[in-house]
């Protein structure tokens, strides 16, 4: 008896349906053998010698399938497919990358939840992961530098470092182990590297003729701990620690040590109250004058707004060292908001922070006022390889009775951020 291809599929469909995928694998054998271009058959191919244990076969035609389609719906299943059967291999590196070359061909809004239970799946099944961001844009400012040229000292103008144009592109990538986890609690090592690189342009060249870009770009890495912790059905634990060193400034660097703690309670209405401890210590051993420490506590509560959520917070810090210039006491407020999509894969966030600080080893006669706002646009549709490109748009201005830190920053970066 002859079927035609839309029977013959409807078969294999249901034959999976029924968990009868040996059966299925042979009807979609006997599709291609009559059509060998038979992409859906392919694909239907690959899902059933998945499911009945014959994972290299099923990653063999599944790649076949994904190289011999233009069709962004078939190329989709197919990727994952391929990844469901690398994933069977016990070869979750490889199953992640098809996972990353699928959501490059997604076409329906479900397609990101079936890639992110993927990669959740796949990260309970594998200790180890890594994370990569990448990103650059333009600055007004990529030195901190002042608003003025000169510091008045009793009359006579003294020349300061001021705020320098140009182009700035970061790089983090961080590789956690996961040393343990159970139902209530997981802890995981970690190393994070960061790279800042720093382009000067024609007028910072022209404002300060001594500038290299080199004097403006930093490395650093940390190695640490990071766990959490859920107590009862409501509360949840962070914690974590690390060690690392920076270079910067063409060669100098620094030491820092950090420490971590915050508590997070699910309340009524899905609001989220949250305390955050830290503390930073940072020695710079060419000029341990300037050895600094940091703590801070910072209070948030997080509620929904709408079908997105808003974050209002509360913070307060305190800088010591030696040198008379650098301590300071600080009080901040900060909103955050996070709209629902305004159009389908584009998402829109808002952020803004008040900060006082007082220097209270050369007090001036006001407090310094820093205040910052920005938006951020998250263009999921536009995903490539699990990484979606994120523009943010922000400014900084610092205002100081002291002119060295009288300063503003504009900037745009354009990153990419994975997705999983």
């Amino acid at each position: 008896m002859q079927v035609t291809p839309e029977a013959g599929r409807l078969m294999v469909a249901q034959a999976m349906s029924t968990g009868n995928a040996d059966l299925a694998a042979r009807i979609a054998r006997q599709l291609l053998a009559a059509n060998p271009g038979d992409i859906e058959a392919q694909v239907m191919l690959t899902a059933a010698l998945s499911r009945s244990g014959k994972g290299q076969e099923a990653v063999e035609t599944g790649k076949r399938a994904f190289r011999a389609t233009d069709n962004r719906p078939l190329k989709f299943q197919a990727a994952f497919l391929t990844a469901e059967a690398l994933a069977g291999q016990n070869r979750p590196w490889a199953a992640k990358w098809w996972l990353r070359r699928a959501d490059s061909y997604r076409s329906l809004p479900t397609d990101i939840t079936l890639l992110q239970r993927g990669f959740a799946t796949l990260d309970r099944r594998t200790p180890l992961k890594f994370t990569l961001t990448v990103g650059a844009g333009p600055s007004n400012n990529v030195n901190g530098g002042s608003l003025h040229e000169t510091f008045d000292f009793y009359g006579i103008p003294i020349p300061i470092e001021q705020a320098l144009p140009g182009y700035t592109g970061i790089a983090v990538g961080q590789l956690s182990y996961r040393l343990h986890e159970n139902a209530k609690s997981s802890l995981s090592g970690l190393v994070q590297m960061r790279h800042r690189e720093v382009w000067l342009s024609d007028r910072a060249r022209k404002l300060d003729p001594m500038a290299r870009d080199a004097d403006f770009s930093s490395d650093g890495v940390d190695f640490g701990l990071s766990g959490q912790r859920r107590v009862g059905s409501t509360v949840g634990l962070s914690y974590g620690a690390q060690i690392g060193r920076q270079w910067y400034d063409g060669g100098q660097q620094s030491e820092v040590q950090r420490l971590q703690f915050g508590a997070a309670k699910l309340m009524a209405g899905s609001k989220v109250a949250r305390l955050d401890l830290s503390a930073e210590a940072i020695q710079q051993p060419g000029a341990p004058r300037l050895n600094t420490t940091r703590v801070a506590a910072e209070a948030s509560l997080s509620m929904a707004l709408g079908k997105g959520r808003v974050t209002g917070s509360f913070a307060v810090a305190q800088l010591d060292a030696e040198a008379p210039g650098l301590p300071y006491r600080a009080v901040s407020l900060g909103v955050q908001a996070e709209p629902a999509q305004v159009l389908r894969g584009i998402d829109l966030g808002f952020f803004a922070s008040i900060e006082s600080k007082e220097y209270f080893k050369a007090k001036t006669e006001n407090p310094d006022l820093v205040v910052e706002a920005g938006a951020t646009l998250r263009l999921s549709n536009a995903s490539l390889l699990g990484f979606a490109p994120t523009a943010t748009v922000s400014a900084t201005r610092s205002m100081s009775d002291l002119v060295i830190r009288d300063s503003m920053n504009l900037g745009v970066s354009v990153a990419l951020k994975s997705s999983f």
